[in-house]
């Protein structure tokens, strides 16, 4: 009587967290990796905290004072708003640094500054959404040179605007390119780390 061969024993397939405990969770590629990427969030953070300088309230004074700059100690230039009832004869001090004063963004077109900063997060939201999907189709290594890049240009061009109109294009556009690099570098950056390490990067 012959005796019937027994069924070859079931392999159980590998999955991600067997590699990642044969090969390390946070060795040194991964942490070179990892550096890498993030560190593109810097020049982001730039793009991002620019609206602070750019769009902060505009510098000016009493035209009733001494001028500053004058050599008389009681020159003041005022860093806040500027007063809108008419009362206080007034005008701005180095309009260039600041959009407010450089196009008037003051008194009842004050709306425009707050506008210029919810379209760059309007932009930034699409942008996450976007680009978070087409790295998933297309690939994380060609999503985030094209969000970083798109986030440079629009920012170059942001400097260099004529107007409010155009300045508020190009900070829609560089909050695209902000919110994809942010998605796209994020998950770039944790796909190769183990779990217990992305965990405790994450939340670090």
């Amino acid at each position: 009587m012959e005796l019937e061969a027994a069924p070859p024993a079931a392999t159980r397939q590998l999955s991600i967290d067997d590699v990642f405990r044969a090969i390390g969770e946070f060795g040194t590629y991964q942490r070179w990796h990892y550096a890498k990427v993030v560190s593109t969030q810097l020049s982001i953070a730039v793009c991002t905290l620019s609206m602070v300088f750019t769009n902060r309230a505009p510098l000016w004074r009493n035209l009733a004072d001494p001028t500053p700059g004058s050599g008389d100690l009681t020159a003041v230039a005022r860093l806040s708003e500027v007063p809108c009832d008419g009362d206080v004869s007034w005008a701005y001090v180095a309009p260039w640094q600041s959009v407010r004063s450089e196009w008037g963004l003051v008194c009842e077109h004050e709306w425009l500054s707050r506008l210029l900063d919810a379209l760059f997060f309007v932009g930034f939201g699409f942008g996450a959404t976007f680009f978070g999907k087409v790295s998933d189709a297309r690939g994380r290594k060609r999503a985030h040179a094209v969000s970083l890049s798109l986030a440079a240009i629009a920012m170059l061009l942001s400097a260099s605007a004529p107007g409010v109109t155009s300045y508020a294009v190009f900070r829609c556009v560089c909050g695209v390119g902000v919110g994809g690099v942010n998605v796209v570098a994020y998950v770039w950056a944790c796909e190769p780390i183990g779990q217990v390490s992305g965990t405790q990067g994450v939340n670090s």
